[in-house]
């Protein structure tokens, strides 16, 4: 409460996923990541304390780690650029952070921590990726959760990384310490990239998290638009695209759209939000916020989606279309080591056919070993013995 008996005010804005991880050209260093921010900057310097998802660890010396999929990495000045465009907070829960090892986590918080930026989500240690940052703004102390799912990138009791999700142990790091904090804010690595709607999962781990104390919880990792619902007098967010991550090729639309959330806050939740649509990377390298049309084009989008999850069953029903769609891709890279496999998946697309690696009795084997945790925990230690 302030001085007059009136409930302190907290502005807070959230931005996607930053990866500032190919420059314009090769002189550009880092200084066009300011640059590309500037339409931005305004509104993020505005709130009182403004978060963004780190994508790309900071390191300027690679030291990439043995796994599948890209290694991500930007220069460590990167983090100046950040904060000069107002940038408090940054979440580095995500599944690129530990791509260069503990030395690539080291080297972002301490690029993170000269630039002074305070971080959230990953550490040199399970215990300091799991811990809740508090920052009293404006006499309301507002907390910060950030975590992932695990991956390649996730924290153990023997190494640094991401703070992986794990329903009891979140559980018990939100009944931990609740008197220190007055809101909670929780930022998720998690979802199907380029889905724009919650897994049935999801959904139902983010409604938790608000179950228990969460005031706003905003899914990241999407990297597309996507949806919202208000739950308990809580905003669950579930995806707000890229905020600047330029990529070379040619990538779906939703890449280059998202979303700013701006959210107010008092010491007794949730007051109000609105989404600031903009377009990122798409001609250039640059963040043209509310662009005319379009921006438009991007909000109506999203509350038609967000009108759509609220029919019943629906998310399950989008879960199950989207799930047959990727049937063949999954099936092909769960079993498509043998050197057929690859020609046979070619052929069967080609045809029209259905791609059919395992026999029925086959299928419902693995799909046991992949829904019961203990089989998989079995699966994935199998795996990654295997590997090494």
């Amino acid at each position: 409460m302030g001085p007059d008996g009136v409930s302190s005010r907290v502005r807070l804005a959230v931005g996607g996923d930053v990866a500032p991880v190919v420059a314009p050209d090769e002189d550009a260093g880092v200084s066009w990541v300011g640059r590309a921010l500037a339409r931005v900057a305004d509104l993020l310097r505005a709130a009182d304390l403004s978060v963004v998802n780190l994508e790309a660890p900071l390191v300027d010396r690679p030291s990439p780690i043995q796994k599948s999929g890209p290694h991500l990495g930007a220069p460590s000045a990167a983090a100046y650029e950040l904060a000069a465009a107002g940038v408090n907070v940054v979440g580095i829960a995500n599944n690129h952070v530990r791509d260069h090892g503990d030395e690539g986590v080291c080297s972002t918080l301490r690029a993170c921590d000269r630039a002074g930026i305070r971080t959230v989500g990953a550490g040199l240690s399970l215990a300091a990726a799991e811990s809740i940052l508090v920052e009293e703004v404006n006499g309301v102390r507002v907390g910060v959760l950030a975590a992932c799912e695990r991956e390649f990138s996730h924290a153990t009791n023997a190494r640094g990384g991401a703070n992986p999700i794990d329903p009891i142990r979140l559980w018990r790091r939100l009944q931990a310490a609740q008197a220190d904090r007055d809101v909670l804010v929780v930022l998720l690595h998690a979802g199907k990239e380029m889905y724009p709607y919650p897994t049935p999962r999801q959904q139902a781990l983010c409604r938790f998290l608000v179950d228990n104390g969460a005031h706003v919880v905003v899914c990241q990792h999407s990297h597309c638009p996507g949806c919202f619902e208000r739950y308990n007098g809580s905003l669950i967010v579930y995806g707000q695209g890229n905020l600047l991550f330029p990529w070379p090729g040619e990538r779906p639309r939703g890449w280059y759209e998202g979303v700013l959330v701006d959210v107010t806050l008092t010491g007794a939740g949730l007051e109000s939000f609105r989404l600031v649509p903009y377009v990122q990377c798409q001609d250039g390298h640059s963040v043209v916020l509310e662009p005319p049309g379009r921006g438009a084009e991007i909000v109506s989008a999203i509350e038609a989606r967000t009108e759509r999850i609220h029919a019943e069953g629906e998310v399950e029903a989008l879960w199950e279309a989207h799930c047959r769609e990727q049937r063949g891709s999954y099936l092909f890279w769960l079993v498509g080591g043998g050197w057929m496999e690859p020609l046979r998946y070619r052929l069967t697309r080609r045809l029209g056919l259905r791609y059919r690696p395992l026999r029925a009795v086959d299928a419902m084997r693995v799909a046991n070993l992949l829904r019961c945790d203990t089989h998989r925990e079995v699966l994935e230690k199998i795996l990654e013995e295997n590997d090494t």
